[in-house]
Protein backbone atom coordinates (compact mmCIF):
# COMPACT_ATOMS: atom_id res chain seq x y z
CA UNK A 1 0.00 0.00 0.00
CA UNK A 2 2.71 2.49 0.96
CA UNK A 3 4.93 1.90 -2.49
CA UNK A 4 1.19 2.25 -4.34
CA UNK A 5 0.87 5.77 -2.38
CA UNK A 6 4.70 6.29 -3.21
CA UNK A 7 4.20 5.88 -6.99
CA UNK A 8 1.48 8.11 -7.22
CA UNK A 9 3.10 10.70 -5.45
CA UNK A 10 5.85 10.11 -8.22
CA UNK A 11 3.31 10.98 -10.94
CA UNK A 12 3.11 14.29 -9.56
CA UNK A 13 6.75 14.99 -10.79
CA UNK A 14 5.49 14.05 -14.51
CA UNK A 15 4.13 17.33 -15.21
CA UNK A 16 6.56 19.92 -13.61
CA UNK A 17 9.33 17.62 -15.23
CA UNK A 18 7.82 17.70 -19.07
CA UNK A 19 7.10 21.49 -18.21
CA UNK A 20 11.12 21.73 -17.29
CA UNK A 21 12.16 20.01 -20.18
CA UNK A 22 9.72 22.44 -22.49
CA UNK A 23 11.02 25.81 -21.31
CA UNK A 24 14.41 24.69 -20.60
CA UNK A 25 14.10 23.77 -24.59
CA UNK A 26 12.40 27.44 -25.28
CA UNK A 27 15.29 29.29 -23.36
CA UNK A 28 17.74 27.53 -25.06
CA UNK A 29 16.44 28.43 -28.24
CA UNK A 30 15.42 31.64 -27.39
CA UNK A 31 16.91 34.83 -29.03
CA UNK A 32 18.69 37.50 -27.12
CA UNK A 33 16.53 39.76 -25.09
CA UNK A 34 18.47 42.76 -26.87
CA UNK A 35 16.09 42.27 -30.06
CA UNK A 36 13.04 41.00 -29.05
CA UNK A 37 10.26 43.29 -30.11
CA UNK A 38 6.97 42.69 -27.55
CA UNK A 39 7.36 43.93 -24.04
CA UNK A 40 11.28 43.59 -24.16
CA UNK A 41 12.73 42.64 -21.41
CA UNK A 42 14.88 44.79 -20.75
CA UNK A 43 12.64 47.44 -19.60
CA UNK A 44 11.26 45.14 -16.71
CA UNK A 45 15.26 43.71 -16.16
CA UNK A 46 16.22 47.79 -15.79
CA UNK A 47 13.44 48.21 -13.21
CA UNK A 48 14.28 45.86 -10.98
CA UNK A 49 18.41 46.77 -11.45
CA UNK A 50 17.43 50.27 -10.82
CA UNK A 51 15.19 48.92 -7.67
CA UNK A 52 17.90 46.72 -6.40
CA UNK A 53 20.48 50.02 -6.81
CA UNK A 54 17.99 51.97 -4.20
CA UNK A 55 16.40 53.92 -7.09
CA UNK A 56 12.68 54.27 -6.23
CA UNK A 57 10.96 56.27 -8.93
CA UNK A 58 11.05 54.07 -11.98
CA UNK A 59 10.39 54.63 -15.05
CA UNK A 60 8.22 51.69 -16.01
CA UNK A 61 5.17 51.60 -13.26
CA UNK A 62 2.33 51.18 -16.34
CA UNK A 63 1.19 47.69 -15.56
CA UNK A 64 2.15 48.69 -12.39
CA UNK A 65 4.42 45.53 -12.57
CA UNK A 66 6.00 46.63 -9.13
CA UNK A 67 5.91 43.04 -7.62
CA UNK A 68 7.58 41.90 -10.69
CA UNK A 69 10.25 44.75 -10.01
CA UNK A 70 10.24 43.20 -6.36
CA UNK A 71 11.36 39.63 -6.79
CA UNK A 72 13.77 40.98 -10.30
CA UNK A 73 15.66 42.99 -7.22
CA UNK A 74 16.08 40.37 -5.02
CA UNK A 75 17.57 37.88 -8.09
CA UNK A 76 19.70 41.10 -9.22
CA UNK A 77 21.23 41.04 -5.56
CA UNK A 78 21.92 37.58 -5.54
CA UNK A 79 23.23 36.65 -9.03
CA UNK A 80 25.55 39.94 -8.61
CA UNK A 81 26.10 38.67 -5.12
CA UNK A 82 27.21 35.27 -6.91
CA UNK A 83 28.79 36.26 -9.81
CA UNK A 84 29.91 39.98 -9.88
CA UNK A 85 33.35 39.58 -9.52
CA UNK A 86 33.89 42.67 -7.07
CA UNK A 87 32.37 44.88 -9.73
CA UNK A 88 29.71 47.30 -8.79
CA UNK A 89 26.16 46.26 -9.43
CA UNK A 90 25.46 48.83 -12.23
CA UNK A 91 28.90 49.01 -13.94
CA UNK A 92 28.24 44.61 -14.19
CA UNK A 93 25.11 44.94 -14.90
CA UNK A 94 25.97 47.45 -18.14
CA UNK A 95 29.16 45.08 -19.17
CA UNK A 96 27.11 41.31 -18.90
CA UNK A 97 23.35 42.12 -19.03
CA UNK A 98 21.95 38.86 -20.93
CA UNK A 99 23.34 37.55 -17.54
CA UNK A 100 21.14 38.89 -15.69
CA UNK A 101 18.15 38.17 -18.01
CA UNK A 102 19.49 34.77 -18.12
CA UNK A 103 19.22 34.35 -14.14
CA UNK A 104 15.81 36.22 -13.99
CA UNK A 105 14.67 33.57 -16.63
CA UNK A 106 15.55 30.85 -14.58
CA UNK A 107 14.37 32.09 -11.43
CA UNK A 108 10.85 32.57 -12.60
CA UNK A 109 10.93 28.97 -14.58
CA UNK A 110 12.06 27.32 -10.96
CA UNK A 111 9.00 29.66 -9.26
CA UNK A 112 6.70 28.00 -11.96
CA UNK A 113 7.84 24.52 -11.38
CA UNK A 114 8.14 24.37 -7.34
CA UNK A 115 4.27 26.28 -7.50
CA UNK A 116 2.95 23.63 -10.09
CA UNK A 117 4.64 20.74 -7.29
CA UNK A 118 2.78 22.36 -4.64
CA UNK A 119 -0.52 22.93 -6.26
CA UNK A 120 0.03 18.79 -7.39
CA UNK A 121 0.66 17.97 -4.23
CA UNK A 122 -2.04 20.09 -2.07
CA UNK A 123 -4.87 18.80 -4.13
CA UNK A 124 -3.77 15.34 -3.79
CA UNK A 125 -3.25 15.74 -0.19
CA UNK A 126 -6.99 17.38 0.10
CA UNK A 127 -8.93 15.35 -2.33
CA UNK A 128 -7.00 12.41 -2.95
CA UNK A 129 -8.38 12.01 -6.18
CA UNK A 130 -4.47 11.77 -8.41
CA UNK A 131 -6.32 12.41 -11.95
CA UNK A 132 -7.76 16.16 -10.66
CA UNK A 133 -4.25 16.23 -9.02
CA UNK A 134 -2.40 15.89 -12.58
CA UNK A 135 -4.97 17.48 -14.95
CA UNK A 136 -4.73 20.76 -12.75
CA UNK A 137 -0.86 20.57 -12.66
CA UNK A 138 -1.65 20.77 -16.83
CA UNK A 139 -3.14 24.72 -16.39
CA UNK A 140 0.32 25.79 -17.79
CA UNK A 141 -0.04 24.25 -20.89
CA UNK A 142 -3.19 26.04 -21.93
CA UNK A 143 -2.10 27.48 -24.99
CA UNK A 144 1.22 28.01 -26.29
CA UNK A 145 1.42 31.53 -25.93
CA UNK A 146 0.87 30.39 -21.44
CA UNK A 147 4.04 28.43 -22.28
CA UNK A 148 6.17 31.05 -24.29
CA UNK A 149 4.98 34.12 -21.39
CA UNK A 150 6.82 31.81 -18.50
CA UNK A 151 10.25 32.00 -19.97
CA UNK A 152 9.90 35.91 -20.65
CA UNK A 153 10.04 38.34 -18.19
CA UNK A 154 6.92 40.28 -17.76
CA UNK A 155 3.70 40.83 -15.65
CA UNK A 156 2.30 37.76 -17.46
CA UNK A 157 4.82 35.57 -16.69
CA UNK A 158 4.69 36.34 -13.12
CA UNK A 159 0.75 36.22 -12.87
CA UNK A 160 1.11 32.27 -13.90
CA UNK A 161 2.94 31.54 -10.27
CA UNK A 162 0.70 34.10 -8.94
CA UNK A 163 -2.11 32.44 -10.43
CA UNK A 164 -1.66 28.56 -9.28
CA UNK A 165 -1.28 29.77 -5.72
CA UNK A 166 -4.68 31.23 -6.65
CA UNK A 167 -6.12 28.08 -7.41
CA UNK A 168 -4.20 26.30 -4.49
CA UNK A 169 -5.83 28.85 -1.92
CA UNK A 170 -8.94 28.24 -3.36
CA UNK A 171 -8.96 24.42 -2.79
CA UNK A 172 -8.24 25.45 0.64
CA UNK A 173 -10.85 27.02 1.17
CA UNK A 174 -13.29 24.68 -0.27
CA UNK A 175 -11.88 21.76 2.04
CA UNK A 176 -12.02 24.05 4.72
CA UNK A 177 -7.70 23.40 5.53
CA UNK A 178 -7.17 26.10 7.96
CA UNK A 179 -9.17 28.28 9.56
CA UNK A 180 -11.07 31.08 7.81
CA UNK A 181 -9.29 33.79 8.66
CA UNK A 182 -5.92 32.90 7.86
CA UNK A 183 -7.67 31.78 4.03
CA UNK A 184 -8.48 35.58 4.35
CA UNK A 185 -5.13 36.91 5.29
CA UNK A 186 -3.68 34.13 2.65
CA UNK A 187 -6.12 35.81 -0.21
CA UNK A 188 -4.87 39.14 0.82
CA UNK A 189 -1.34 38.56 0.34
CA UNK A 190 -1.94 36.84 -3.11
CA UNK A 191 -4.47 39.53 -4.33
CA UNK A 192 -2.16 42.72 -3.38
CA UNK A 193 0.44 40.97 -5.10
CA UNK A 194 -1.50 40.07 -8.51
CA UNK A 195 -3.11 43.84 -8.32
CA UNK A 196 0.53 45.03 -7.65
CA UNK A 197 1.49 42.83 -11.03
CA UNK A 198 -0.92 43.92 -13.53
CA UNK A 199 -4.18 45.85 -12.70
CA UNK A 200 -6.29 43.08 -15.13
CA UNK A 201 -6.28 40.81 -12.00
CA UNK A 202 -9.06 43.45 -10.50
CA UNK A 203 -12.26 40.86 -11.59
CA UNK A 204 -9.94 37.59 -9.62
CA UNK A 205 -10.23 40.22 -6.82
CA UNK A 206 -14.10 39.88 -6.53
CA UNK A 207 -14.19 35.76 -6.49
CA UNK A 208 -13.33 35.53 -2.66
CA UNK A 209 -15.93 37.69 -1.42
CA UNK A 210 -18.32 35.52 -3.13
CA UNK A 211 -16.69 32.46 -0.89
CA UNK A 212 -16.08 33.92 2.13
CA UNK A 213 -19.22 33.50 4.93
CA UNK A 214 -19.16 36.58 6.98
CA UNK A 215 -19.37 40.10 5.58
CA UNK A 216 -16.44 41.38 8.58
CA UNK A 217 -13.86 39.07 6.46
CA UNK A 218 -14.77 40.57 3.12
CA UNK A 219 -14.12 43.72 4.53
CA UNK A 220 -10.71 42.82 6.46
CA UNK A 221 -10.01 41.14 2.97
CA UNK A 222 -10.50 44.52 1.20
CA UNK A 223 -8.88 46.48 3.74
CA UNK A 224 -5.67 44.65 3.71
CA UNK A 225 -5.98 44.18 0.34
CA UNK A 226 -5.82 47.59 -0.74
CA UNK A 227 -3.37 48.63 2.13
CA UNK A 228 -0.87 45.77 0.77
CA UNK A 229 -1.09 46.52 -2.50
CA UNK A 230 -0.40 50.26 -2.07
CA UNK A 231 2.66 49.34 -0.16
CA UNK A 232 3.96 46.40 -2.90
CA UNK A 233 3.38 49.12 -5.85
CA UNK A 234 4.96 52.09 -4.09
CA UNK A 235 7.49 52.65 -7.15
CA UNK A 236 3.92 53.57 -8.91
CA UNK A 237 2.37 55.25 -5.79
CA UNK A 238 5.18 57.86 -5.35
CA UNK A 239 4.62 58.76 -8.84
CA UNK A 240 -0.15 58.59 -8.49
CA UNK A 241 -0.23 61.06 -11.27
CA UNK A 242 1.68 59.72 -13.94
CA UNK A 243 -0.09 56.32 -12.78
CA UNK A 244 -3.49 57.90 -13.01
CA UNK A 245 -3.31 59.53 -16.02
CA UNK A 246 -2.00 56.36 -17.75
CA UNK A 247 -4.76 54.48 -16.49
CA UNK A 248 -7.09 57.46 -17.96
CA UNK A 249 -5.83 57.24 -20.74
CA UNK A 250 -6.29 53.33 -21.38
CA UNK A 251 -9.68 53.57 -20.35
CA UNK A 252 -10.92 56.72 -21.92
CA UNK A 253 -9.04 56.82 -25.08
CA UNK A 254 -9.65 53.98 -28.07
CA UNK A 255 -6.18 53.53 -29.43
CA UNK A 256 -3.32 51.24 -28.18
CA UNK A 257 -1.62 52.22 -24.72
CA UNK A 258 -3.89 55.25 -23.86
CA UNK A 259 -3.51 56.96 -27.39
CA UNK A 260 -6.09 57.64 -29.94
CA UNK A 261 -9.71 59.20 -30.21
CA UNK A 262 -11.25 60.11 -26.71
CA UNK A 263 -13.70 57.30 -26.21
CA UNK A 264 -13.92 54.24 -24.48
CA UNK A 265 -15.14 51.77 -27.15
CA UNK A 266 -13.95 52.09 -31.30
CA UNK A 267 -16.61 49.96 -32.79
CA UNK A 268 -14.92 49.82 -35.78
CA UNK A 269 -11.95 48.29 -34.39
CA UNK A 270 -13.55 46.25 -32.28
CA UNK A 271 -16.19 44.49 -34.84
CA UNK A 272 -12.69 44.08 -36.95
CA UNK A 273 -11.30 42.21 -33.77
CA UNK A 274 -14.22 40.30 -33.63
CA UNK A 275 -14.29 38.99 -37.22
CA UNK A 276 -10.82 37.74 -36.23
CA UNK A 277 -11.92 35.25 -33.78
CA UNK A 278 -15.22 34.19 -35.78
CA UNK A 279 -16.04 30.48 -36.50
CA UNK A 280 -14.04 29.56 -39.93
CA UNK A 281 -16.22 27.56 -41.92
CA UNK A 282 -15.65 24.39 -43.56
CA UNK A 283 -17.37 22.05 -45.73
CA UNK A 284 -17.24 18.43 -45.78
CA UNK A 285 -16.58 15.81 -48.67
Amino acid sequence: MQQVTLFKKSLLFLIPFILFLALTYNVKEAKLASIRTVDPEYIHLISSVNLASGQYRLLSIESPATSLYIYGAMVVKITHWLTGNNANLMDDFLLNPEKYILSFRISLIFATLLSLLCLGFFVYKYTGNLILSVFLQLCPFVSLETLNLTTIICPESFLIIIMIWYIILLLLLRKEAVSEIKIVIYFSIIAAIGLATKMTFIPLIIIPLLLFSKNKYRLFYLLITVLLALVIAFPAVIQHERFISWVNGLIFHAGNYGKGAEKIVDINLFEGNLKKYSVPKYSFL
